[in-house]
């Protein structure tokens, strides 16, 4: 009997934490200036059902200002889609999170991760900048910032490594060859 009790109560348990907002709400972080709601929710439906995906966007201009939420039905298609380890979209490897873990998931993103790069050359993608960084270790995301008006590359980038270690062991190589540039 008391068996009985405590798979009611863990079933309950499961059925709140599935109805809980913060379970289900992930911030997306990196976004292309050109992506739309509708891309942002049709690349993170493969975790789940999706109940809501928004674009942030300047309130005059009307631009993305590059991050984003995706609500999901249910919570374990949120922890399905912040376990991946590469998120791509527009172009863009975006960063994620519990939009509830706030500034915690911030501190996560800490300068000592993340590198930028200069010098890359015009035609340099995030998924060239991805391929040279991860041999130093797992990479978390890259980022190769364009202007917004044209899209081309402005010629420098982020590379976030998931360790510190990543991050050290790629300022040990002075310089490295992407795209026939020395960075």
């Amino acid at each position: 009997c008391s068996a009985l009790k405590y798979h009611e109560l863990y079933a309950d348990l499961t059925t709140t934490a599935e109805n809980v907002l913060s379970q289900r709400k992930v911030a997306v972080h990196g976004l292309a200036p050109e992506t739309e709601t509708i891309k942002l929710k049709q690349r993170f439906i493969t975790f789940g059902k999706v109940e809501d995906a928004t674009i942030i966007r300047d309130k005059s201009s009307g631009k993305s200002l590059g991050f984003g939420y995706v609500t999901f039905a249910e919570s374990k298609a949120a922890q399905q889609a912040i376990r991946t380890l590469k998120i791509k979209v527009d172009g863009n490897y975006v960063k994620y999170n519990l939009a509830a873990e706030g500034k915690k998931a911030s501190a996560d993103l800490s300068p000592d991760r993340t590198l930028m790069v200069r010098a890359l050359a015009k035609k340099t993608s995030n998924d060239t900048l991805w391929k040279a960084f991860e041999k130093f270790g797992e990479v978390e995301s890259t980022h190769v910032v364009r202007n917004r008006s044209t899209n081309a590359s402005k010629g420098y980038g982020f590379v976030t490594f998931r360790e510190k270690a990543g991050a050290d062991s790629a300022l040990k190589t002075p310089t490295m060859k992407i795209d026939v540039r020395l960075v």
